[in-house]
């Protein structure tokens, strides 16, 4: 596998660099790489498109490169990978349910309980149980007992 990845020239970085035609291609590899557990490799495909704020980077591919980046011991690179995550315009419940379940993971709350509520509020909760949302159960008795108050 090493060289067919090597005829891509991941790590070139000039202006003829393959990745400025193949972005869609350097992210399905880097997505592909960290779900099998090559987060090294991985990170020569995602850091060129990061590095260039590619549009190609979607909302899995962010939370992989910060795994990745984690799983290296890059933390202060995985911490810089946050703030695009609290910024993400999350288009679909799904897309909430997920940054709800990372920033719990995370022990970032207030990021958490703001997508998770909205989740919830809108009658999505399914999702987040789906997704072993931990505090899903406090969630629920939560708006429970504010529909009782009301």
């Amino acid at each position: 596998m090493q060289g067919h990845l090597e005829m891509l020239q991941p790590d070139e970085r000039g202006p003829d660099a393959l990745v400025w035609d193949y972005e869609d291609l350097f992210r399905i590899i880097a997505d592909a790489l960290h779900a099998t557990g090559h987060d090294k490799d991985a990170l020569r495909f995602y850091t060129p498109l990061h590095a260039k704020s590619s549009s190609e980077l979607n909302l899995m591919s962010y939370i992989g490169l910060h795994t990745c980046y984690k799983n290296e011991g890059e933390d202060e690179k995985a911490a810089e990978i946050i703030p695009i995550l609290q910024k993400w315009p999350a288009e679909t419940y799904d897309d909430l349910a997920v940054l709800a379940k990372f920033f719990e993971d995370h022990g970032l709350w207030k990021d958490a309980m703001q997508r998770a509520e909205t989740i919830y509020r809108d009658k999505y909760g399914h999702k987040l149980k789906r997704l072993g949302f931990k505090a899903y159960d406090e969630l629920r008795v939560y708006y429970y007992n504010q529909r009782r108050q009301a």
